[in-house]
């Protein structure tokens, strides 16, 4: 069943990414905590926000966003999204590098409990 809000759907952007909502808030250009009190009180989401999200993750289906209809990803076998993108997509390459090192970081905790 599909989330019935577009926060929740963002819940599960920042979920498939393996990043902190800080990062992804960075990502998107909005101001510090603006998506993580959206996520505590459940809220709607404005139009501009919707659309910085899409312009940050172009792998993003809009039409998943906005109505929980098809798939998360435009492209369903790509692993991690706008990973493998230039720093300039994001506007500055501190934030890739830090977007990266939580990328791997994911990964060695999977790794682990692999080998458990």
């Amino acid at each position: 069943m599909a989330d019935t809000k577009p926060i929740q759907r963002v819940r599960n952007i920042i979920s498939h990414l393996g990043i902190s909502v800080s990062a992804f808030e960075k990502a998107t250009g909005m101001s510090n905590n603006s998506i993580q009190t959206a996520l505590k009180r459940n809220s709607n989401l404005k139009d501009d926000t919707l659309n910085s999200i899409l312009k940050a993750y172009p792998d993003i289906s809009a039409e998943w966003l906005l109505t929980g209809n098809g798939s998360m990803l435009k492209k369903e076998n790509k692993d991690a999204l706008s990973l493998n993108e230039s720093p300039d997509a994001y506007g500055d390459s501190k934030y890739l590098i830090e977007l990266q090192k939580e990328y791997i970081e994911r990964l060695k905790q999977e790794i682990d409990g692999l080998k458990k």
